[in-house]
């Protein structure tokens, strides 16, 4: 197979490399970033991929390595910029082969020598950790009775009919839902 190594001694033994952990894999995401820095020389050039570039700052420098070293501790606005750009350096490589262009190590973290869904699994499982992600967005599905008072008085104030309020509000509820 494509990911291993093969005994030429013994064509029926294979030695397959193991899966990478979840620290191998954010270590080798920390090395991709370390291996494509762009400044502002060569930003102007057009060879910086921003995908590395995790602050926002065009540039890909060592405050991009440590964001992604401390990926799973960052917050989750902060975790959400690096999530998408991973996944989309990812998705730009997805299906290439050990031996072709599109092909990076860090990519295939089951070492079949195949970038895949499987692949992309055992990456977000690496960054995300323990962090609920996407992030559960609160709940809006009942209202407390002191949200209630309050709208009546406001309503009241404005000169406001409190019943289009609270259909306005269950239709939001309903749509997102």
């Amino acid at each position: 197979t494509s990911g291993s190594v093969t005994d030429q001694s013994d064509s029926a033994f294979t030695i397959t490399p193991p899966v990478m952990t979840d620290t191998e894999i954010i270590t080798a995401l920390e090395g991709m970033v370390r291996a494509h820095p762009c400044n502002f020389l060569t930003f102007s050039q057009g060879t910086c991929n921003l995908n590395y570039d995790f602050n926002n700052d065009n540039r890909v420098d060592v405050s991009d390595e440590n964001l992604m070293r401390n990926v799973r501790t960052l917050s989750d606005s902060q975790f959400d910029i690096i999530y998408k750009k991973i996944d989309a350096e990812f998705r730009a490589r997805d299906g290439a082969s050990k031996g072709t262009a599109g092909y990076l190590e860090v990519f295939d973290p089951n070492r079949d020598g195949i970038i895949n869904d499987v692949d992309w699994g055992l990456i977000k499982k690496a960054i995300v950790g323990t962090r609920v992600y996407p992030p559960t967005p609160p709940s809006i599905t009942s209202l407390n009775p002191q949200t209630v008072q309050a709208l009546a008085e406001f309503s009241q104030k404005k000169n406001l009919n409190l019943a289009s309020i609270l259909a306005a509000i269950a239709q939001l509820i309903e749509a997102f839902k």
